[in-house]
């Protein structure tokens, strides 16, 4: 009923009475999408810094190289773990101030802040694949979570994706299993300390 449409008190009271309660629950519900909207569709935390993919600890992992390598796969490399050879590299190195070009060609190298820069945005996107594969990520304690981190930092997105097995694991909060099947991967063959370490922070 509108107020237009009233033709006695009681009724104008009535509609006036219903209007108001409308702009009170609109309000409320405003409140309540712009508390739970930052909350739910964030459910991970991208700034990662555990035990197991730590600059420090992704340091021993990885190595530390001011100038370019070319690691066991012969792909040139620098700092921590950044490939060069990858989609979006020569802007990345461009954006810490570097020509790509003496850097890949070894003319120049890149210092410590640089190199931090760019492994800081490399876990971002680490994190990223990693919290959203798997379902209960937010319910993980930091350790496990760095554990994952650590591995999709090392081997991509789509390889960690092939760890099937191990996600079930995880999702059933069975670390054991999820330890079980990490040291039976070809990973863990081939990259043997690393995995006993990333191991150590599943089950812890």
């Amino acid at each position: 009923i509108s107020l237009a449409e009233c033709t006695n008190i009681l009724c104008i009271f009535v509609s006036s009475l219903l209007e108001k309660m409308k702009v009170f629950l609109f309000s409320w519900l405003a409140v309540l999408v712009y508390v739970t909207i930052p909350i739910t569709a964030l459910p991970f935390n991208i700034e990662l810094d555990g035990p197991c993919n730590s600059y420090s600890r992704e340091k021993k992992n990885e190595g530390y190289y001011e100038c370019v390598y070319n690691d066991p796969l012969g792909i040139p490399t620098i700092g921590v773990g950044f490939n060069l050879k990858k989609s979006g590299a020569k802007g990345e190195i461009e954006s810490v101030g570097a020509n790509y070009y003496d850097i890949l060609n070894r003319i120049k190298c890149l210092n410590n802040s640089q190199i931090e820069t760019l492994f800081n945005k490399d876990m971002k996107t680490a994190v990223s694949c990693a919290s959203s594969w798997l379902d209960n990520w937010s319910s993980l304690s930091v350790s496990p979570q760095s554990a994952v981190a650590d591995m999709a930092f090392n081997m991509g997105c789509a390889t960690l994706h092939k760890f099937i097995k191990m996600r079930s694991a995880i999702f059933k909060k069975d670390f054991q299993e999820a330890a079980v099947e990490m040291r039976k991967s070809l990973w863990c063959e081939q990259v043997g300390d690393r995995c006993s370490r990333d191991v150590d922070c599943m089950l812890n």
